[in-house]
């Protein structure tokens, strides 16, 4: 079985949870079924201009033309596409219409139907007006993806121009990360024979030095952005008495 890994980086230099699922699972797939077996296509932000990127959330004509061609040469038979934002879009798998084969997606966030991707708006909270009032528009009101009503626009934009054109039909499968996830994703409208749970996962080698019974002192690591929607700071409230909110 032939499978092709599609995914946009947000930064070259920065390694996000999606970049990170997307390489650990290439390389267990090359463990798996082997090297000549797994191919792999990755575009980057690093050298988008905001011309590039609005060309791109109309129709990337560039990337679909490449990924189909890669496609076809190599006879692949499942193609699972990660992160398609904002310079591959749902439009690759318009792209891969009449070709013999599967199309999946992973739904790393929710940015099909809230701009910022996450459900949450910085000083607000969880928020899903966008999908309980069924109009993107509020997104531009509340300027939700990088607080700038321009970008936001142009997201929203590019959305209803899919949704027009109906191109979520083209996807046969989704792969969902957690049971809520799952729910939410029944509420969205996907249909749920679509849906099929995949887990991130994560290797944890086995520590040689563990701590003793005795240790009594707690310690506190926290990995990711220091947002307030990774929820930072419920996290400190929560911890410990000794940490508090500055």
């Amino acid at each position: 079985m032939k499978i092709l890994l599609v995914h946009n980086h947000y930064k070259s230099d920065h390694l996000g949870g999606e970049d990170l699922v997307f390489f650990q699972e290439t390389q267990a797939l090359k463990d798996a079924l082997g090297e000549d077996q797994v191919f792999t296509y990755e575009v980057y932000n690093d050298q988008a201009t905001f011309f590039n990127i609005a060309l791109g959330l109309i129709i990337p004509f560039k990337h679909c033309l490449k990924i189909r061609k890669l496609i076809q040469k190599h006879q692949i038979e499942v193609v699972h596409i990660h992160n398609d934002f904002p310079l591959l879009t749902l439009w690759i798998f318009k792209a891969l219409r009449g070709l013999k084969c599967i199309r999946i997606q992973t739904l790393h966030n929710y940015r099909r139907w809230c701009a910022n991707g996450i459900l949450y708006r910085d000083g607000f909270g969880v928020c899903q007006l966008c999908v309980k009032k069924k109009s993107r528009w509020f997104a531009v009101l509340n300027r939700c993806y990088r607080k700038s009503t321009v970008q936001t626009f142009a997201v929203v934009a590019s959305y209803i121009i899919q949704d027009l054109f109906k191109i979520v039909n083209e996807v046969d499968y989704y792969f969902y990360l957690s049971q809520d996830q799952y729910h939410r994703l029944i509420e969205f409208g996907i249909n749920p024979k679509k849906l099929v749970y995949k887990p991130n996962f994560v290797d944890l080698p086995q520590s040689r030095f563990p701590l003793p019974p005795e240790q009594k002192d707690i310690e506190l690591l926290y990995v990711g952005r220091l947002e307030e929607s990774k929820g930072i700071f419920h996290l400190l409230d929560l911890a410990t008495p000794e940490l508090k909110r500055k």
